[in-house]
C-alpha cells in the first residue's frame, strides 16, 4: 500500500504535499488522521525525513498516537469558548446597560439645558444639538459592539433569527447582496451548538469580506431528515482549497476545528473564478 492509502479527503492531498516537501526540503512535520483498517479515524504527529541511501531519496518517519492529546487539548479549547462566550455575553450586557443608559441620560440632560437655554444663545445651542448628536453616534457605536461580542437576538429569537440577523448586517456594512432563506420555522439547539453554527456562520461572512470580493451571498438553512443542513455561497473570485498555508487560511482552520469539537460536519468547495460553497450539517435536535 502506499502511505497515501491511509487517508482520506483532503488530508490526503495534505499529506501528499507534505511527501514533496520532504523530498524538496529535507524534512518535515504534520498532524493527521490516519484510517485504520476498519475505517477507524485516528489523529497522529508524524515527523519525517530525507534519507539518501546508495544514490537514492527515500523518505523516514515516525507516526505517534495523540488521542489522549488531542481529547484533552479539545475539551480545553472547549472550555475556553465557553467561558469567553460567557465573558462576551456579560461584557456586551454591561456595555449595552451601563453605558447605554448613562449616554441616554446625558442626552435627555443635554436637551433639557437645550430647551433652558434663551433665544438669544445661539453659539450655545448649536453646541448643545452638537453633543446630543454626537451621544446619539455613541449609543449606536455601543450597540454594535454589544451585539459583535454577542448578539442579544441569538439568546432572546433563537438561531435562525440570528442568522438572518447576521446576514442583513453583513449586507447593510459590505454592500454585497446578501440573501437567508429557510425551511424551519423555528429551532430548539443546544446552546453551545448554536453558537458554534453562528460563529462559524460570522466567519464565513468575514471570509467573503475579506478575500471573496463577491456580489451576492446566498445562504439557506433547510431540514433534511434527522439534520439541519446550511449552506453559503458565494460569487466570489474563489480559491483552491488545496493550500491551506498562510495567513488567509487561519479562519477557515479555525472554523474546521470549531466545527469537528462540536461534531458539526463541515466542508468547503471552491475553485479559483468560480466562488465558494460552505456546507454545514448538524443534528436536527428538537424542533418546534
Amino acid at each position: 500500500m502506499h502511505p497515501l492509502d491511509f487517508y482520506m479527503g483532503e488530508e490526503k492531498e495534505i499529506m501528499k504535499r507534505k511527501i514533496e516537501k520532504v523530498f524538496s526540503g529535507g524534512s518535515e512535520e504534520t498532524t493527521a488522521h490516519l484510517y485504520t483498517k476498519d475505517k477507524r479515524k485516528i489523529p497522529y504527529y508524524f515527523n519525517s525525513h530525507k534519507l539518501t541511501l546508495n544514490g537514492g531519496n527515500y523518505l523516514i518517519g515516525v507516526g505517534i498516537d495523540i488521542t489522549e492529546r488531542s481529547k484533552a487539548e479539545s475539551d480545553l479549547i472547549s472550555h475556553l469558548e465557553q467561558v469567553r462566550e460567557e465573558e462576551r455575553t456579560r461584557i456586551a450586557r454591561e456595555i449595552h446597560d451601563e453605558l447605554g443608559q448613562q449616554l441616554t441620560g446625558l442626552k435627555m440632560d443635554a436637551a433639557w439645558l437645550s430647551k433652558k437655554i434663551g433665544s438669544g444663545e445661539i453659539a450655545i445651542h448649536e453646541k448643545l444639538v452638537n453633543m446630543i448628536s454626537l451621544m446619539d453616534n455613541a449609543v449606536q457605536t455601543i450597540r454594535r459592539i454589544a451585539s459583535d461580542l454577542r448578539p442579544s437576538i441569538l439568546d432572546d429569537l433563537g438561531l435562525i433569527a440570528a442568522l438572518e440577523w447576521q446576514s442583513a448586517e453583513f449586507a447593510r456594512r459590505t454592500n454585497v447582496r446578501s440573501i437567508f432563506t429557510s425551511n424551519v420555522s423555528e429551532l430548539i439547539v443546544d446552546r453551545q451548538l448554536a453558537t458554534g453554527v453562528f460563529r462559524i456562520y460570522q466567519e464565513t461572512l468575514t471570509n467573503i469580506m475579506r478575500h471573496a470580493f463577491a456580489s451576492r451571498v446566498e445562504a439557506r438553512l433547510e431540514k433534511k431528515s434527522a439534520d439541519i443542513i446550511l449552506t453559503i455561497v458565494d460569487d466570489g473570485k474563489g480559491f483552491d482549497t488545496a493550500i491551506i498555508d498562510g495567513n488567509e487560511s487561519l479562519g477557515l482552520i479555525g472554523m474546521y476545528e470549531r466545527a469537528t469539537r462540536l461534531g458539526i460536519t463541515l466542508k468547503v468547495t471552491s475553485e479559483p473564478g468560480t466562488g465558494t460553497q460552505v456546507f454545514l450539517k448538524f443534528p436536527l435536535g428538537s424542533p418546534v
